[in-house]
């Protein structure tokens, strides 16, 4: 939450969580960003879960890579354009961005 002259802003979560979703599936060698789908209730939830805590930013996301790119310099990458596209646009500091290789597609 920041503190302006006329009032607050309040940033939700989900908000973050897009961009999240967004800068990760910029980067070249990403196929998606992975999706809940074990039950109904979750089918097409993105697996990006985010924590503001003191205006700091902690976010979890799991992405499917493309086969023959590096993982460790992609996962790198990804963790770069999270951090870059989440403080730009929101102004807050990304403490943390966790980043889980669920699959590798052809």
């Amino acid at each position: 939450m920041s503190e302006f002259k006329n009032g607050t802003v309040r940033i939700s979560n989900d908000i973050i969580d897009f961009i999240v979703k967004s800068a990760a599936e910029e980067v070249n060698g990403v196929f998606s960003v992975s999706e809940n789908s074990s039950s109904s209730k979750n089918n097409g939830v993105s697996k990006v879960k985010t924590k503001i805590l003191n205006s700091d930013i902690f976010t979890n996301i799991e992405v499917v890579l493309n086969i023959g790119h590096d993982v460790l310099d992609t996962v790198k990458e990804i963790q770069k354009n999270v951090k870059n596209q989440v403080e730009t646009m929101t102004g807050l500091s990304v403490k943390e961005v966790n980043v889980k290789v669920d699959k590798i597609v052809l």
